[in-house]
């Protein structure tokens, strides 16, 4: 799970764009867990889903905080994790309604549902093709 952190908080304004040799350390440190979790008989696609799941959780609800308080830095922020570890905005839009519910709050107006696109559009590098092939 420290891995996959790693890849969240580095990324345009983190640790790899100032050093792209420690970006490389990191790959370099996952692909060997990797083959070492397979060598001890683990799935290593299993884990990697756990530890993705155990990430976005936290992500999911750092977002969320920063929207119930209204703090779009905060929001965006998250987003920008969000997407390093390869969440998709179908997946932020689902926890914020899940959390909404959860919560006792109403269903999201669609305001609101755009401030949370928005969030996750803006979060997006501008070299990436932003029209989420693939999503609903």
């Amino acid at each position: 799970m420290g891995l996959l952190r790693a890849y969240a908080e580095g990324g345009n304004a983190g640790i790899f764009m100032r050093h792209p040799e420690q970006r490389a350390n990191l790959n370099s440190l996952a692909a060997r867990y990797v083959d070492a979790l397979e060598r001890n008989g683990y799935d290593s696609k299993q884990v990697i889903t756990s530890a993705k799941g155990d990430i976005m959780r936290t992500l999911y609800a750092d977002f969320y905080e920063g929207f119930v308080k209204g703090d779009e830095a905060r929001m965006h922020d998250a987003a920008k994790r969000i997407y390093r570890v390869q969440g998709t905005k179908d997946g932020l839009l689902r926890s914020v309604d899940s959390r909404q519910e959860k919560t006792g709050r109403p269903p999201l107006t669609e305001t609101e549902r755009t401030r949370v696109l928005e969030a996750f559009e803006g979060a997006v590098p501008d070299f990436v093709e932003k029209t989420f092939e693939g999503e609903e």
